[in-house]
This record gives structure tokens, sequence and C-alpha cells, in this order.
């Protein structure tokens, strides 16, 4: 295994169908990087059938584990602030975020970006805690952590987390929960406090904003670097080639995006 880098997260429901575009997007980026994908049920037939498509496709490394945890079968996103250190053995580090997201190749490149920003808040992972409009106590969805400190701070405050699983929730929005163990375990910079960032990288495109029916920020459409590149990866025949295996609710939130940088581009 050659990868510096783990992509790993949790993915229940029709989320699935956003895993081959994920996973795709990322290694078609990055080929040397690796992801690893556990899923709480088992993949429906078009995303075995879509994953077939992208291993074709890339030569970089991708697991998807199947009935992972099914005995939690109320639990949802906030399963991911727990994966432990076991998950990412034999990786320095590691980025679990929100599986609805296309990744573009950059420079400088993901990981040399991210260990800056970690480096920048002295902190063995890098995110930040949201501000205004969020409410207080959240942090973002995106979550970069360097492997052997991170997980020596957090493994018994994830531990202990996954003991009171059987008492109820655990938070009110799995990004609160994620605040609250990291401000335990590493400590965080608050939204108030002076800090060198005060946003989380997307690296890419979220997708699912065009699940609620937003667009992307302004800032997006005006960058044309960006755009151009997520809309090549929108535009790249094994992206077309999945959608028609995904769920109705993740392929139109595929069809929107290329609509909406079809559009700009116009």
């Amino acid at each position: 295994m050659n990868s510096r880098i783990l992509f790993c997260t949790f993915v229940y429901d029709w989320y699935q169908s956003f895993i081959p575009s994920y996973i795709y997007s990322i290694l078609k980026s990055y080929p040397q990087y690796a992801c690893r994908i556990l899923v709480r049920e088992a993949l429906e037939p078009g995303v075995r059938e879509a994953l077939k498509i992208v291993r074709d496709a890339v030569d970089g490394h991708f697991e998807v584990v199947e009935r992972c945890m099914p005995h939690l079968a109320q639990r949802g996103m906030e399963m991911r602030w727990l994966l432990g250190e076991e998950h990412f053995a034999g990786y320095d580090y590691g980025w679990i975020g929100d599986v609805d997201f296309l990744h573009i190749r950059e420079e400088p490149a993901f990981l040399e970006q991210e260990m800056l920003r970690a480096g920048a808040i002295g902190m063995p992972y890098a995110n930040v805690v949201r501000g205004p409009p969020a409410p207080e106590g959240l942090m973002s969805g995106l979550h970069f952590i360097v492997v052997k400190p991170y997980f020596a701070r957090m493994q018994p405050i994830i531990a202990a987390t996954l003991r009171r699983l059987p008492c109820g929730p655990l938070a009110e929005h799995n990004e609160s929960l994620l605040y609250q163990m990291v401000k335990q375990g590493c400590g965080v910079l608050e939204a108030d406090e002076p800090r060198p960032y005060c946003w989380q990288k997307h690296h890419g495109l979220h997708l699912g904003i065009f699940r609620i029916g937003k667009t992307p920020l302004p800032w997006v459409s005006n960058d044309k670097p960006l755009w151009s590149a997520i809309g090549a990866v929108l535009d790249d025949p094994v992206i077309a080639s999945i959608v028609p295996h995904l769920h109705p609710r993740a392929a139109q939130c595929v069809r929107a995006a290329q609509a909406y940088f079809s559009g700009i581009r116009a």
C-alpha cells in the first residue's frame, strides 16, 4: 500500500448511491490515495453495478464494506465520528467527510493543503468551528486527521461515546457531537477566536446542495478554474455511465449539477 491518506466514512440509506461518484472523483484526481466506505445496509444492485464501472476505470485502491454495525439501525451520520484508529491502520492521514461530494485535482494537492491547514492551527486535525449564521457548537462535516496523534487523544473519547450509544441520542446534530468530542480531546479554536482560517475547504463540489434546491455559492461560479475543473468531472463519461444505476434522488443531484455548470459555461 503506497497511499499515505485514506478517505473513510460511514454511509446509510439511499446515500449509498453517492459512493461510486465519490470514489471515482477522488481516485481519478489522485490515484495514489485510498478510499474505504462503510455502509450500514447491503449495497443496492444499482450501486453494485456502478462500482464495477468505477473498478474498471481507476487504478487506485478502494473498498466498500457492507452491513457495518447493523445493530445500530437507527444511527446515522454521527457514526463517522466514532470510527476508531483500527479503520485507519497503515495510513498517516485520514479524511472523514460527506459522501455526496465530487473531488477535483488541485495544486497544491489535497493532502499538502490539509497538512498545512492542520499545522496552521497546531492541531492533529484540520477543521473549523462554524460561525454565524450556523448555531453555536458545530464543526464542519469535513474532517482531516493526522492519524497517530489524533487517535492518541481521541480514541478514549470515541470508546466512551460508543458506550453511550444504547442510552439514546448523542447530540442534537452530528456536527455538534464532533465539536463536543474534539473540544474535549484536542481542543478547538472557537468561532469568535483569532484563527488562521474560518472555513473548511470543499476541494470540489457538494452535490447535496442540489438535493435541497440550492446552487453553489457565488464564488464558485466566479472562479473559472474551479468551475472548469468541477465541470470536467461532471462531464466525465464514467460519471455519465454511473448515473443511470443510482437512486433517483442521487441521480437528480448529479443531473442538476451538470445542468448548472453547463449553464455557467454557456
